[in-house]
């Protein structure tokens, strides 16, 4: 995957939890442009179960519905058709870009909070490699789904916050 420098200033994307799948499951994943236009990953979010781990997350294809069910989220962010499963010695940019716990990691705890810049996202809408309009899933280490939340898209650095509930899935395919 090409390396992306072309997310605007105040472009920011959040998944607020709990949402779908699990109520337990608070906190959110948020993506920010930095100065130089990548865009860097924070992720805060508690109340994971206590076993199943270690626990993974990605970006998904599709919008969660109304209902909450994770699954029809469906396949991970790969618009390069990266084969999987993710090999950090290959080099992360030979990952599925959706495979944020491929690329960076994977954790074992119920609460988990890290911050890292992923070259290879875009918060530009012209890109190939746009997340805004996503969805992030949580999963067990035998992929079951735990829990989910669309992405929300602001160009003005704000914090809003999504259900699954709040957000239209208008032109979504399954």
């Amino acid at each position: 995957a090409p390396e992306e420098t072309d997310s605007p200033a105040g472009a920011y994307a959040v998944a607020t939890f709990p949402s779908g799948g699990s109520s337990s499951v608070e906190g959110s994943v948020s993506f920010s442009a930095n100065s130089n236009g990548a865009v860097e990953v924070s992720v805060d979010i508690s109340g994971l179960p206590s076993e199943g781990y270690p626990f993974l997350y990605h970006i998904h294809t599709h919008t969660v519905p109304s209902s909450g069910n994770c699954t029809a989220a469906l396949g991970h962010f790969n618009p390069f058709n990266a084969s999987t499963p993710c090999s950090k010695t290959d080099g992360v940019d030979t990952c599925e870009l959706g495979d944020l716990s491929g690329k960076w990691e994977t954790f074992n705890t119920s609460s988990y909070s890290t911050s890292y810049v992923d070259p290879y996202l875009s918060l530009n809408t012209d890109s190939e490699a746009y997340i805004g309009n996503l969805s992030i899933v949580f999963h067990y280490h035998n992929t079951s789904r735990i829990a989910c939340a669309n992405l929300k898209y602001s160009t003005n650095g704000s914090t809003a916050t999504t259900s699954a509930s709040q957000v239209s899935t208008a032109g979504a395919t399954s």
